[in-house]
């Protein structure tokens, strides 16, 4: 019960907070130009719909887990992602959009969650992701969590396609020191 709670405080203020931040740069910045926004980003819609009407339920309980560390490790890994998500949408401010785009007066980011990776938002939902997995004991969240990946993969092309148009060669510096998605473990060398 306290899980559903949990997730419902984390998706709930992400979303509030994408729906409020989505007005507000419609409305206040100009975008200039668009990126590739075409029917490619309707495959991955059109995967997790066939996973999820298409593959028996009998099926998702061959992945099913459940245990009470793998719901109380899914709380904490929500938690974390579910600020690391709002820092990274906070620092990205009236440049965010949901479709690939450059507003006027683009800047690059690369402070905060976006030294971390280039796509920390992406990076936040997936991991938010992996904790409603781990609270939900698997199951057809871990296939919709592939599912989503796919989805951000394309979106992340399409993105970094325009951001490389925009920034040049700034952008491939970017590219080079900072990883795409996951985060790496960095060690000093001294």
């Amino acid at each position: 019960m306290l899980e559903g709670l949990l997730e419902a405080i984390c998706w709930g203020t992400v979303i509030f907070v994408w729906i409020i931040g989505a007005i507000y740069n419609y409305l206040k910045v100009p975008v200039i130009r668009k990126g590739n926004n075409s029917i490619q980003m309707l495959l991955p819609i059109v995967l997790v719909w066939a996973v999820m009407e298409h593959i028996p339920k009998s099926y998702w309980a061959l992945i099913t887990y459940e245990a009470n560390w793998s719901k109380f490790v899914g709380a904490i890994v929500l938690v974390v992602f579910t600020i690391f998500t709002l820092w990274s949408r906070i620092v990205l401010g009236k440049m965010w959009s949901g479709r690939a785009l450059i507003k006027e007066n683009h800047e690059l980011h690369t402070e905060g969650p976006y030294s971390i990776t280039r796509h920390p938002i992406y990076a936040g939902i997936l991991g938010m992701l992996l904790g409603t997995a781990f609270i939900n004991d698997f199951g057809v969240f871990l296939a919709f969590f592939l599912c989503v990946f796919i989805l951000f993969k394309v979106k992340i092309n399409n993105e970094e396609k325009l951001l490389i148009e925009t920034f040049g060669e700034e952008y491939k510096a970017f590219q080079k020191r900072t990883p795409q998605l996951f985060f790496r473990l960095r060690f000093s060398k001294k």
